[in-house]
C-alpha cells in the first residue's frame, strides 16, 4: 500500500496548532491515538459511548488496510485534539442510502470528525473539516461525503451547555436526509450494548 502524510500549519489560530494527514500504513501507528481522543470525546451526551478501547482500536484499525482511508490528527505541539476520519462508504455500509440512488464508489464516509472539550467552539472544528474535505477532493473519486451522527430524539434531554451542531453541517453545505442505520455500543447510561438509531447527512460537490 502506498505511504504518504502531509503536514501544514495554521499560524493565525494558534503557533502550537497543526493539523497532520495520514493515509495507508502510515495510519497504523496512530491507532490508540485516534481511539482515545474518539472515546474521550463520545462519553458524554448524546453518545454516551464508553466502548473499551481494545474494541474500539479493532474498530480504528481498517483505516490502516482501507484503501482511500484518511487521518486527519490535529495537534497541540505534540498533543492529539482532534481527529477526523473517513474511508470509502463502499467499504463502511453497502444498504440503499435513498433518496441517493448514485454508485456507493463516489461516495466517502466521514466516520468521526471530534475535538476534545477544551478546544471547542473556536474554529478548529472547522478548521479540521476544511483540511479533510480538501484531501478527500484531491483523491479524485469522490463526488459525495456523507456522516451519520446519533437520532438525538432518541436520546434523553441535551445538557444546558450542549451545542446543537446543525448548523454548523447545514453551513458546510450538509443536508440531513430519511436516511438512517443503526449503530451498537456500550451506552453508559444504560450500562449494556445497545443499538442507536443514526442519520445520514450528505454533502455533493
Amino acid at each position: 500500500m502506498k505511504k504518504f502524510l502531509i503536514i501544514f500549519y495554521w499560524l493565525p489560530l494558534h503557533a502550537n496548532l497543526h493539523i497532520v494527514k495520514y493515509q495507508g500504513d502510515n495510519v497504523s501507528a496512530h491507532i490508540k491515538t485516534i481511539s482515545s481522543v474518539c472515546l474521550q470525546c463520545f462519553n458524554d451526551y448524546p453518545y454516551y459511548n464508553s466502548t473499551p478501547i481494545e474494541l474500539h482500536m479493532f474498530y480504528t484499525q481498517q483505516y490502516a488496510s482501507t484503501a482511500d482511508s484518511l487521518i486527519c490528527i490535529l495537534f497541540d505541539d505534540k498533543q492529539p485534539v482532534g481527529i477526523a476520519t473517513g474511508m470509502p462508504l463502499a467499504h463502511f455500509y453497502t444498504q440503499p442510502l435513498l433518496p441517493h440512488k448514485e454508485d456507493a464508489k463516489t461516495m466517502y464516509y466521514l466516520g468521526e470528525l471530534v475535538i476534545v472539550k477544551q478546544y471547542r467552539h473556536k474554529g478548529y472544528g472547522l478548521k479540521l473539516y476544511q483540511a479533510f474535505e480538501e484531501q478527500v477532493k484531491k483523491i479524485g473519486t469522490y463526488k459525495t461525503i456523507c456522516f451519520c451522527e446519533i437520532d438525538k430524539t432518541t436520546v434523553a434531554q441535551e445538557p444546558a451547555d450542549y451545542k446543537n451542531l446543525d448548523i454548523f453541517w447545514s453551513n458546510l453545505g450538509f443536508v440531513k436526509s430519511s436516511s438512517t442505520c443503526y449503530m451498537e455500543w456500550f451506552n453508559n447510561r444504560a450500562c449494556k450494548n445497545i443499538p442507536h438509531k443514526m442519520l445520514f447527512w450528505f454533502k455533493t460537490f
